[in-house]
């Protein structure tokens, strides 16, 4: 179990990515703060993990099943209102006299 946990730290702490060992990246005051900081850093981290993992395991099965990225709507012009075209060139209705 000690093996797994500071394997992950050596992982997170990678210079490349996250490199949650350096204090100096995250120059934000506040014990707060720094732990909400650290904890969107470990997210990365997980992220990529599991990122990785489902790449090896796609080239061990040949092929990587994806979800399509956003649904189709309908284009806008198909939500707009027609607008009235005015064919001569005086106003179809005069405006009511006071």
């Amino acid at each position: 179990m000690r093996n797994a946990n500071e394997g992950y730290n050596g992982y997170v702490k990678d210079q490349a990515h996250e490199d949650l060992d350096k204090a100096g990246r995250r120059r934000i005051h506040g014990v707060a703060a720094q732990t909400v900081l650290v904890a969107f850093l470990l997210l990365a981290a997980n992220v990529r993990k599991i990122r990785t993992f489902l790449e090896e395991v796609a080239e061990e099965a040949g092929k990587l099943h994806r979800l399509p990225r956003r649904r189709s709507s309908k284009p806008l012009g198909d939500w707009l209102p027609e607008v009235p075209r005015v064919t001569s060139g005086s106003d179809p209705d005069p405006p009511p006299s006071a």
